[in-house]
């Protein structure tokens, strides 16, 4: 499990992404359906998740 702090109020496991939606700072869907917001600050660190693969 890897869990990452996408917002202030935020942190979640990262394995339980289901889908990131891109925007500002854009949100995540998370397996349960919940949709969290990602701050602009926090973007670029989940981004790079995504590109090392580390996100299953």
């Amino acid at each position: 499990m890897v869990f990452l702090r996408v917002h202030h109020s935020h942190l979640i496991n990262l394995n339980e992404i289901v889908r990131y939606v891109r925007g500002e700072g854009g949100f995540v869907i998370m397996s349960d359906s919940t949709s969290i917001s990602v701050s602009r600050s926090h973007k670029e660190v989940l981004l790079q998740f995504f590109v090392k693969g580390l996100i299953y």
